[in-house]
């Protein structure tokens, strides 16, 4: 948890941290928001377009677009999970839209496609779609400006990041186990009875587990 307040300030755009040059930190900021609080792959998300976003309703659709053909991109990024729409709080919602409306709309390049992240830096591809490598960069330049989050912090971090926030949320809730991994498989795109759902499921018990078996040594030792 301390980690995850060290990254969401680090990349807040006002933030005397951020390590980021001005003129693309609303839209960095906008890229571990949306990986951070949906927990869609890095492909999913450099797939977005802006036609994907409902900004009355405050929902995405995550499409999958396998050979897209507006897609200019040697290496097409891909949803490799079912479709899915999911629901955005009212400040991500805000943070697309004025993304969307203040930030892309510089570009004109921007304006001959629908995808939503574009690159910002001057030459030849400024304005079109963020390439994986463009996000790639991004988490390196992170990892650098924080070393203790991890020695290897990419954007599917921050896919686990969401399960493990997910596990807790539905503890809390005191969600049914089976009803969990049936809410986790939709949110995250996988097929109902996949087994991947479990998968998280199933690590977040142990995780209890090994921190109730601590507790349990932590108040023998204290009766010594």
């Amino acid at each position: 948890s301390e980690a995850q307040a060290r990254l969401l300030e680090l990349v807040r755009a006002d933030s005397a941290s951020n390590p980021f040059e001005p003129s693309i930190r609303k839209r960095n900021e906008s890229v571990v928001w949306l990986l951070y609080l949906l927990g869609i792959r890095a492909g999913e998300l450099l797939a977005l377009k802006v036609s994907d976003f409902d900004f009355q309703q405050n929902e995405v659709v995550i499409a999958r677009r396998h050979d897209d053909p507006a897609d200019p991109r040697r290496d097409q990024p891909v949803a490799k999970t079912k479709d899915r729409r999911l629901p955005l709080s009212s400040a991500l919602t805000a943070a697309a839209f004025h993304y969307v409306m203040k930030e892309r709309d510089q570009f004109p390049a921007a304006k001959k496609h629908d995808f939503l992240l574009v690159t910002h830096q001057d030459g030849p591809f400024q304005g079109k779609p963020l390439s994986m490598k463009g996000l790639a960069n991004i988490f390196t330049k992170i990892q650098r400006a924080e070393p203790g989050l991890t020695a290897s912090f990419t954007a599917h971090v921050l896919r686990h990041t969401n399960n493990d926030n997910f596990s807790e949320l539905m503890d809390n809730l005191k969600v049914p186990e089976a009803v969990e991994e049936k809410q986790r498989s939709y949110v995250m795109g996988w097929k109902e009875g996949s087994g991947t759902a479990a998968t998280y499921t199933r690590r977040h018990n142990e995780k209890k587990a090994r921190e109730a078996s601590l507790k349990l040594q932590q108040g023998w030792q204290r009766e010594k």
